[in-house]
């Protein structure tokens, strides 16, 4: 196992876009709210919308995707590294400016098309949020202790991990004995004659045991460095070890934006949009649609509320007639 790369494209991606979105936002719980879970869920959200209601930008998008260079080996190895060249970027902005989408959207149209190039089925529109980046971990988990495991099986290792579970249970034992010689006095005689333990030995057992794991880590660090993605192991293991941290930082932001997480929500507020922006609809009419093809009830009010909010949030303008 340790020869097969279980760091696919897509893996790749996640973690480094991840990293990076982590990196310049720590500290900053808004921020860091913003760019990894609520704008890009809404990017990829109003873009499915275009993907299902028109064709013009899902051949757009396909004569994109025959446009984009195939990433080289070194470009699938570090992906925010892919070279675009001047006829494709000119093309994505033509396409951008034709569908009235703002920057920012090229990240997720882009992203898409890189995926696709390396080979991998994208379902819709790939963005990177928390809920791609817990998904990328968890399936990874099994694949990387399969990794480690196969490590640990080597004979140095096999071997450590022997007499480091020797020391562990013996040291267990003592404090056992330790623990129960304090408050009875009728104890079996082994376990009396061990409760008499001279603490230096106990302490000799601590030591040698912080020795034998010391001397693990380093022999599977070594292992480690010898595996063809130990870069990969590397950020995986930085990004799971950073997740905590991150997820603490966002719940202190939570609430002010649970609201325009609900899934139901985000889905008619960008169709909304859809409507206003693209379809040239009044806030009147796009109440009177959701009223009588979705059976909700709105008010003109309510649409305009949510749909400049979202507007906003997309980074779009609303220029239509009222």
């Amino acid at each position: 196992m340790c020869g097969q790369a279980i760091f696919t494209a897509e893996a790749r991606l996640t973690i480094s876009t991840a990293l990076e979105i982590i990196e310049r936002e720590r500290g900053n719980p808004k921020g860091l709210h913003e760019r990894l879970i609520l704008k890009p869920t809404y990017r990829k959200a109003y873009l499915e919308v275009l993907l299902r209601e028109e064709q013009g930008f899902r051949e757009g998008l396909e004569a994109l995707f025959h446009l984009a260079p195939e990433p080289t080996e070194e470009e699938q190895e570090e992906p925010l590294d892919w070279l675009i060249p001047e006829d494709f970027w000119q093309a994505l902005e033509e396409f951008r400016v034709r569908w009235k989408l703002p920057v920012a959207f090229k990240g997720e149209i882009g992203t898409t098309l890189y995926l696709r190039r390396c080979g991998i089925p994208v379902s819709g529109v790939f963005t990177v949020n928390l809920q791609q980046v817990r998904e990328c971990l968890q399936a990874l988990e099994p694949e990387v202790e399969g990794v480690i495991n196969s490590l640990t099986k080597d004979p140095v290792a096999f071997q450590l991990t022997l007499r480091i579970n020797f020391l562990k249970s013996q040291l267990r034992f003592y404090h056992l004995a330790e623990r129960v010689g304090s408050r009875l006095h009728n104890l079996i005689p082994e376990l009396q004659e061990f409760s008499l333990i001279e603490q230096p030995l106990a302490t000799r057992f601590r030591t040698r045991l912080t020795e034998l794991e010391n001397e693990l880590e380093a022999h599977l660090k070594q292992q480690l460095d010898r595996l063809p993605e130990r870069a990969w192991h590397t950020r995986y293991e930085q990004l799971k070890g950073l997740l905590p941290c991150v997820s603490s930082e966002l719940n202190r932001v939570h609430a002010e934006y649970a609201r325009r997480l609900a899934p139901e929500y985000i889905s008619r507020s960008v169709e909304q949009v859809y409507l206003r922006i693209f379809k040239g609809y009044s806030w009147q009419q796009i109440a009177a649609y959701f009223a009588q093809v979705k059976k909700e009830n709105l008010g003109r009010a309510a649409v305009r509320k949510t749909t400049l909010q979202v507007l906003s949030l997309l980074g779009m303008h609303e220029n239509p007639p009222d």
